[in-house]
């Protein structure tokens, strides 16, 4: 069964393996028969609109909008997660804890427009999430969920830090030949994420630039930052589709209005799972080379991804590098100094 629009298209929805419309309450139900869970993912800036339509504080086109989002919703009969929007709403990013009195204003908003008892929302955050309200163990340093967030915000500060020294043609091939050797070499970490925005970035892409905000006179580590999140979002919908939530198969979607955001996380497409070495399972994802500043290099840059093993499944000491929290926060300090981001703490 197919799908349904949404509005005027100022709200896009991400699957695992590209762009996608909500699905039908046909296929809801289908899948429900089947044991499986079709549930949307509402990023940040989602969870802020329908909070503030709850409050009747969205001005039009963006107020119809959401109406007819909410409208979608009802009659796709499509589960809503908001968690890790409302924790990046709530999060106090530099003492990574959440604010309590602001997170519990935005349930109740929420579950106003998404017409949810509050319990319900709590409940849609999930075990991870509620990784970030724990408050007896160093704030936040719990579960899975911290280190990435901490990995892919270390990345796009690595990305911000050579695209200072120049995004032109002939810098693209150098600069990811430079990002391969610090992420791949110095980090350790194959994270093909954070790569693909950098091939995009190096490459040319006018929406790579505006995701990480580098059209922006007044430098600030915030859109990297949000970057960061929509990263994570991303990671969590693959996640949550191969592995599950709470025991239950999930399908999973995502929902933006972020244009930059959608159009560079729905470059990298799940392609499936491969066993390593150690006889755990990892996800596989294909990338895209092809940007304008690449045009006449692609085999070039073919050999320069395969000299580096991307795509390649790593032993678990390799993965396990992103977890050490404590080395990440070294890095991202010694980042943020370079770049003069130190003095917004």
């Amino acid at each position: 069964m197919g799908g349904l629009p949404i509005g005027r298209d100022m709200i896009t929805v991400l699957g695992p393996r590209g762009p996608a419309a909500l699905p039908s309450l046909a296929t809801v139900l289908r899948d429900a028969g089947r044991g499986t869970v079709n549930a949307i993912m509402l990023d940040a800036n989602l969870c802020l609109d329908l909070a503030l339509f709850a409050e009747g504080r969205l001005t039009e086109p963006l107020r119809t909008e959401i109406a007819t989002f909410l409208e979608r919703l009802t009659i796709t009969g499509v589960d809503t997660l908001p968690g890790f929007g409302l924790a990046e709403l709530s999060l106090q990013r530099h003492e990574w804890t959440i604010d309590d009195r602001r997170l519990r204003s935005l349930e109740a908003a929420i579950s106003h427009s998404l017409e949810l008892p509050a319990t319900e929302i709590q409940r849609f955050l999930g075990a991870e999430a509620r990784s970030f309200r724990v408050s007896d163990e160093p704030p936040l340093e719990v579960g899975l969920v911290v280190p990435l967030l901490k990995l892919f915000y270390l990345c796009t500060l690595k990305m911000h830090a050579i695209a200072r020294k120049g995004l032109s043609r002939d810098r693209a091939f150098p600069a990811v030949v430079e990002y391969l050797e610090w992420a791949m070499g110095d980090l350790d970490v194959n994270v093909v994420l954070s790569l693909q925005v950098a091939l995009a970035l190096f490459g040319g892409d006018s929406q790579a630039r505006r995701f990480l905000a580098l059209a922006n006179s007044n430098a600030s580590s915030a859109p990297l930052w949000g970057a960061a999140w929509d990263m994570l979002h991303f990671h969590q919908l693959i996640q949550g589709t191969v592995e599950g939530i709470e025991k239950r198969p999930h399908r999973l979607y995502l929902a933006t209005r972020d244009q930059a955001a959608f159009t560079m996380l729905s470059k990298v497409v799940f392609v499936g799972k491969a066993v390593v070495p150690d006889n755990t399972t990892r996800q596989m994802f294909g990338i895209r080379t092809e940007f304008p500043h690449f045009a006449h290099q692609q085999q070039d840059l073919a050999q320069l991804l395969a000299q580096h093993r991307v795509g390649v499944p790593r032993k678990r000491e390799n993965l396990e590098q992103w977890r050490n929290v404590a080395r990440l926060d070294a890095l991202i300090g010694s980042l943020e100094e370079g770049l003069g981001f130190s003095q917004e703490r």
